[in-house]
């Protein structure tokens, strides 16, 4: 869940659908080693290859923590159903 949405961003995807997936998938704690801050007043292409990420580090960390939380959920729910 994290290397698969980090690797299309990279690759594949155009800019705008990269900086999105790397926004809402557990790879935004990638944003955590992010290595160049985006100035608005420079006209430069941010991309995840050369080190930007589309959130800060600690909205990275916040996005990791969610999925987290929603997988603990899960698990949570599966285990009670499964053991009643």
């Amino acid at each position: 869940m994290v290397v698969l949405p980090y690797l299309l961003s990279v690759t594949v995807l155009p800019l705008r659908a990269a900086d999105w997936l790397l926004s809402v998938s557990p790879a935004a704690a990638f944003a955590m080693q992010q290595s160049e801050p985006r100035y608005d007043q420079i006209d430069n292409i941010y991309s995840p290859a050369d080190g930007y990420f589309p959130l800060g580090a600690w909205s990275g960390l916040a996005v990791l923590a969610l999925w987290i939380a929603v997988v603990y959920a899960a698990a949570v729910t599966n285990l009670r159903r499964r053991d009643a």
